[in-house]
């Protein structure tokens, strides 16, 4: 019924091997072939050798123990070309690490941090203050004297 179908359509060419490209129509007869071919692996007990290989049983013994490791461990090595490219990287790693880290110390982190605890011990103690006098005044007074001062120690 396919095939009438294909053929009262024009679609489908058996001797054309190629889809036409002017009339821009698909090409079906790729799916239809592939439909009659096995999809599955034929049970062992069907299957029937084709001619007489000469395998030798310690090959086929090989070829069946091919994801064992003899001597129960793998010994693995490094060529020295791969200890050219890594053994520089990992030897270099933590000069490189503190060269960095340091080069950012004096010029970012170290301000940040102690103005970070300059603040906070100014307001600590600005909050035990507030705390004794209970008086929302001091507050504003202490929050406003200390973003001063936090301008002035960052920009000095």
């Amino acid at each position: 019924m396919v095939k009438t179908i294909f053929n009262s359509q024009a679609f489908y060419n058996i001797k054309a091997n190629v889809a036409d490209l002017k009339k821009r129509y698909i090409c079906f007869q790729r799916n239809l072939v592939r439909d009659n071919i096995v999809k599955k692996e034929t049970p062992k007990h069907e299957q029937k050798p084709l001619g007489s290989y000469p395998v030798p049983p310690e090959a086929e013994m090989m070829w069946r123990n091919r994801h064992t490791a003899y001597g129960g461990y793998i010994q693995q090595t490094i060529s020295p070309f791969q200890q050219k490219i890594v053994y520089p990287f990992w030897h270099m790693a933590l000069a490189r690490w503190w060269a960095k880290f340091s080069s950012y110390l004096w010029w970012w982190i170290w301000p940040f941090a102690i103005t970070h605890i300059i603040l906070w011990k100014m307001f600590r103690d600005a909050k035990k203050y507030v705390q004794q006098k209970h008086c929302i005044y001091i507050l504003f007074i202490d929050y406003i004297s200390s973003i001063f001062f936090f301008i002035l120690c960052y920009f000095i």
